[in-house]
């Protein structure tokens, strides 16, 4: 098991993992311990993480701090947002992919503006060619068809390929990231000389 100093020494990161992990496994503040214990192996405070989880959240609706922060926080305020999974097309939604090609070339305006476009989802920029992938969420074809125009119109001379998606889950991630915040927990401890908790 885990020593008590361990428990209070806990790595930004290792804390974030496990807090992003244990939301999305439906565990509340009062059951994160609990979970840390019996699903990581790991012994974790909340109040820990919540300490190295505000530097992340944007500010409350109220205009105040989500939570009293400590100057000099270098992680950006959006990187950790409060959000729902859910399960669009059992909400009659249609998710749609959009693909705009490219050659290499950087387009960062491109990017940004694709991105802010009521209708979209997700925005994507792969790493090799710079292709750029659009995830829509719409309620008919009428509006993919008008959401595509709408990217167009930012990305002049060039064709934006659309397929409906028959298919999608994000229902993965609820275990991955119970996967990434278990992985960091064994690779922390073992660099302690530890051992996860039985």
């Amino acid at each position: 098991m885990a020593s008590a100093d361990s428990k209070r020494a806990i790595p930004a990161t290792l804390a974030r993992l496990l807090w992003v992990a244990s939301k999305l496994n439906g565990k509340t503040d009062a059951s994160f311990e609990g979970w840390c214990r019996e699903e990581i192996g790991i012994e974790a405070r909340i109040d820990e993480a919540r300490d190295h989880i505000k530097a992340l959240r944007p500010r409350s609706r109220r205009g105040r701090p989500a939570t009293k922060s400590k100057p000099k926080r270098e992680a950006r305020k959006d990187a950790v947002i409060d959000w729902l999974l859910v399960d669009e097309q059992e909400l009659e939604l249609l998710p749609v992919l959009y693909r705009l090609p490219n050659d290499g070339m950087p387009r960062p305006e491109l990017y940004k503006a694709v991105a802010g476009l009521p209708g979209v989802r997700q925005a994507i920029e792969t790493k090799g060619d710079r292709e750029l992938l659009i995830v829509g969420l719409v309620r008919s074809v009428s509006e993919a068809d008008d959401l595509r125009e709408r990217i167009a119109e930012h990305a002049p001379g060039q064709a934006v390929k659309m397929d409906l998606i028959e298919r999608e889950t994000q229902r993965p991630a609820v275990a991955t990231w119970r996967w990434l915040a278990k992985r960091e927990a064994e690779d922390w401890l073992a660099d302690r000389g530890q051992a996860p908790s039985p």
